[in-house]
């Protein structure tokens, strides 16, 4: 009887050990999507200042935010890469926002701001989007599954407070018997 209560109960703390990794997991790559998100918001506004700064003939101001544009893209990229399981669409458009990001800054530097303008309007702007949606998804899938996770925690507890309020009663009721069942034979054998 006490070896099924220990492995009952050496069942009940892996599986536990196992639910609280996954959401440590899930809460880490949450987090990181988050940054992912407020990065993005950082890129755009970048970009922004970038061609408004390039319009009015501010080169420097629009050099520098071309070039925080393209560290928040290599942010982004690194924030991507970090995730525990990482998803693809993710690292292809992280990739895909660098690439356009550097291209914009180099348009921007040759003086061709028309161009810098189209390519920001064309492909930039709308993979900032893209990113953004798709961080924004992922984490609410991650979200959802932490709460799944808790929940299931709450009834693996549950159970087990269960199993030892009825275990630990039923196995001291089972010794006593035994012992007092035992001292009555010894003593019956003590007789004869």
């Amino acid at each position: 009887m006490a070896a099924i209560a220990v492995a009952i109960g050496a069942g009940v703390v892996f599986a536990r050990a196992d639910q609280v990794e996954r959401i440590g997991a899930d809460a880490q790559d949450l987090s990181t999507l988050e940054r992912v998100s407020a990065e993005t918001a950082t890129h755009r506004a970048s970009l922004v200042v970038a061609l408004a700064a390039s319009g009015l003939s501010q080169t420097d101001l629009a050099n520098e935010s071309a070039d925080e544009a393209a560290l928040s893209a290599e942010r982004i990229v690194g924030l991507v890469s970090m995730l525990e399981l990482p998803r693809e669409s993710l690292v292809l458009a992280a990739a895909r926002l660098s690439t356009s990001t550097i291209e914009v800054g180099d348009q921007l530097r040759a003086g061709r701001i028309e161009v810098a303008r189209e390519l920001v309007e064309d492909e930039t702007l709308p993979l900032v989007a893209e990113l953004s949606r798709d961080a924004a998804n992922e984490a609410g899938i991650l979200a959802s599954r932490m709460a799944g996770e808790r929940s299931e925690a709450g009834r693996l507890a549950r159970t087990a407070s269960f199993l030892v309020a009825l275990l630990v009663p039923a196995m001291t009721v089972v010794g006593f018997r035994r012992v007092a069942n035992g001292g009555s034979s010894v003593s019956a054998y003590r007789r004869s």
